[in-house]
Formats: structure tokens, C-alpha cells, sequence
């Protein structure tokens, strides 16, 4: 039985089947936080488990932490929607800020919830655009006693995939932000990001880049298996 202390000083060195036997074992844990950053290197079924585990055993996710994750941890939207609906029954407040930066990585109705429930007027700019959109058909109510026909589906499926689009591409921009810090402390930005398909070196193997944090790379290979933290002196763009 791993402890809290081990589980965050190894577990990014550990297999995901061990990671996630560990994970079952946890008795306690640390706070927010520190289970946030934990996660930031493991799998996302790892991370997903990880921070199930916290909300067993009753940790608290501000919304900071909320943030953090929908930022730079690997796991699911849904994951980042149930955190925050558990934060709004604890009555936790978001800043503007806040709601402003989870836009896009988060459920945009749950997020325009938040904003009038709590005033802090994120969306005001489109107050009007959003209310038009504000009635039943939102939820695709069958009001014409029809089924809902192909159109209608693929209609759901675009209006998803678009979703999944806009993520991205605000993750590029945030990467973008942060080549530009790089520049603004006289420092170079990192040559690859996330997205960049590319080969390890030292193992011989290529794979996707998932995330990154001050020019080391973790990387998804093909064969489904993840290394962290790769230097950048490691890898090389690959095109096959």
C-alpha cells in the first residue's frame, strides 16, 4: 500500500497498471492541489482515477483547481463539468477570470450558469446572442411528434465536433502565450508543442506530444504506451 507522500514522488515513474493499483490503495491524500499537480503527469485514465479518489475521500476542488486541470491535466470534459457542479452545490465563487479561461474547456451552459447566478458578468458582451438561444429546443424536444431524422443527428455531431475544435484550439493559443513569456524573459520559445508529432530519439519510437511544461514533452506513442517528461534535445519532428 503506497502513501500519499510515495504515490506523488513516483507515480510518474510507474507503469499505468501499477499507478492505478496504487491509486486503489490510497488510504489518504493531499490536498487540491497537490493531487492536481500529481495528475499533471500521469495518464488520463490515471488522472481521471487520481482525482476520483480525492473526491472519495473528501477532498475539496476550489475553483483555481478546477482551472488547473481543465488547463494542464489529461482528462475528460466531463470530469471538469462534474468538478465544477460539485463546486457550485459547495457555493464556491469563480472569478471572472476564471470562468473566462475555463471557456472553451468546460461546458459553456454551465459556465454562463455560474456567471449569472454568481455576477460576475464573464458574458456580458453576449447577453442578448445567448438569450435568443435560451428555449426548449436547446435539449432537442420532439415538439412535431417526429423522430429526429439523420440531419438532426449529424446536426448534434457537428455541434460536438466543433466543440472539440474550439478546445484545441484554445489550448494552441494558451501555448502561444506561453512561446511569448519565453520571448518577454529574453528566453527561446520551445520548439515543439502540443499536437507535434515526433520521434524519441533514445527509444526509437515516435508518437504525439499531450503536454508540455519548460521544454519537456510528454509524449503518447503509437503503441499507446506515454513517456514524461522528454527532453527536447531527445526528440525530433517525425512525418511517418
Amino acid at each position: 500500500m503506497a502513501t500519499w507522500k510515495e504515490f506523488k514522488d513516483r507515480s510518474d515513474e510507474w507503469s499505468e497498471s501499477t499507478c492505478m493499483t496504487r491509486i486503489s490503495s490510497l488510504k489518504e491524500i493531499g490536498p487540491a492541489s497537490e493531487v492536481a499537480e500529481t495528475a499533471e503527469y500521469l495518464t488520463q485514465k490515471c488522472s481521471i482515477s487520481l482525482i476520483r479518489k480525492a473526491l472519495a475521500l473528501d477532498v475539496t476542488f476550489y475553483p483555481k483547481d478546477i482551472v488547473y486541470i481543465a488547463e494542464y491535466v489529461y482528462v475528460t470534459q466531463s470530469l471538469i463539468d462534474e468538478l465544477i457542479r460539485i463546486a457550485m452545490d459547495k457555493k464556491l465563487r469563480f472569478t471572472r477570470d476564471q470562468l473566462e479561461t475555463l471557456d472553451g474547456l468546460a461546458d459553456e451552459k454551465l459556465l454562463r450558469k455560474i456567471d449569472k447566478k454568481q455576477g460576475t458578468h464573464a458574458y456580458d458582451e453576449d447577453t442578448d446572442e445567448w438569450a435568443d438561444e435560451q428555449d426548449d429546443s436547446y435539449d432537442y424536444a420532439d415538439t412535431s411528434g417526429k423522430k429526429p431524422g439523420l440531419l438532426d443527428k449529424l446536426g448534434v455531431f457537428f455541434m460536438v465536433d466543433g466543440a472539440e475544435k474550439y478546445a484545441k484550439k484554445r489550448r494552441e493559443r494558451k501555448q502561444s502565450e506561453r512561446d511569448s513569456s519565453y520571448h518577454l524573459f529574453g528566453n527561446s520559445p520551445a520548439k515543439y508543442h502540443i499536437g507535434d508529432y515526433v520521434r524519441v530519439r533514445s527509444r526509437r519510437k515516435s508518437g504525439t506530444i499531450v503536454d508540455m511544461t519548460n521544454k519537456r514533452y510528454d509524449i503518447r506513442l503509437d503503441d499507446g504506451t506515454y513517456l514524461r517528461a522528454v527532453s527536447e534535445t531527445d526528440i525530433e519532428r517525425s512525418l511517418f
